[in-house]
């Protein structure tokens, strides 16, 4: 019977044991700065050390039959399978990367262009407008007989000149 505690208790001490060494890998992974076919070779040569020595203690036969070679070579092929998951995934990320950096500098020089083309039109409209109320200025003044007085310079003074606007009616401007 205390034979039999003893053991439960060993055991309970192994899972316990197990548990922190599991839950506390994720931390020392975050920490190295190699490759993850590495690091995940050189978790199982550890395991594969620490397997081997308990087998050892404990006096299990070691044994190489084909169950343990395929499963070997299926862990060998998981492995290698996420290493091509992996570079697959990086190839694709970096595509995506490439077409939206291109996406956004086409974005950008279309933008530019845009706002090149209204500044253009918008200095081509005003110029316009500037045009006609110079030529309809000169036709009030052709009309009115030039008794207009020409515009004074401005004086040297603090404050700032005042503005005249003159509106004329759409009858006035056909005339």
């Amino acid at each position: 019977m205390e034979n039999i505690e003893r053991k439960k208790n060993l055991a309970i001490l192994e899972v316990l044991l197990c548990a922190a060494l599991w839950s506390t890998a994720g931390i020392f992974i975050k920490l190295l700065p190699w490759n993850s076919f590495v690091i995940s070779g050189v978790r199982s040569a550890i395991a594969g050390t620490v397997v081997f020595f308990y087998m050892r203690v404990r006096r299990y036969p070691f044994a190489v039959n084909r169950h343990s070679l395929f499963s070997a070579v299926t862990l060998c092929g998981t492995m290698v399978e996420e290493q091509e998951v992996i570079r697959v995934a990086r190839a694709r990320a970096n595509e995506m990367m490439a077409s939206a950096q291109a996406k956004s500098d086409e974005l950008k020089r279309l933008a530019g262009k845009y706002a090149d083309d209204v500044l253009r039109t918008t200095e081509e409209t005003v110029t316009a407008a500037m045009n006609q109320v110079h030529a309809q200025r000169a036709a009030f003044r052709s009309v009115a007989g030039g008794v207009l007085p020409q515009a004074q310079p401005a004086q040297a003074s603090s404050r700032a000149p005042e503005a005249r606007i003159t509106t004329l009616s759409s009858k006035e401007l056909r005339e």
